[in-house]
């Protein structure tokens, strides 16, 4: 509900996902995946950006959120890894764009082979 219907969904990697569907979708194969899952150490910058210094950050308010990820597998693996989200929020307050840098390598590895 927090999402506007056509947000953009961004790994470092250079991936994306286009619209609220298909991140439910992804995420609700993803959690298929996983036995357990928390996140510790939280920070949370909200910010206001005035003048754009890129197009790549338009004005607006955005959130910059970093926390300790640790994810139990159904296969039994585990992984530990910090992640950094940036999130903006357009003029109805809804999230429009979440850029979340990760490294994908150890979530692959650990993932490989389930469906």
């Amino acid at each position: 509900a927090n999402f506007d219907d056509n947000i953009r969904y961004t790994w470092s990697g250079g991936d994306s996902l286009i619209g609220k569907k298909a991140v439910q979708d992804y995420y609700k194969a993803r959690w298929k995946l996983i036995d357990s899952f928390s996140v510790s150490e939280p920070i949370v910058l909200p910010i206001q950006v005035n003048e754009s210094q890129s197009k790549y950050a338009p004005p607006g308010k955005w959130v910059l959120y970093w926390g300790m990820v640790n994810v139990k597998y159904k296969n039994g693996k585990k992984i530990g890894f910090w992640m950094h989200n940036v999130n903006h929020f357009n003029d109805a307050g809804k999230v429009d764009f979440i850029g979340q840098y990760i490294d994908r390598a150890p979530i692959a590895a650990a993932t490989a082979g389930m469906k």
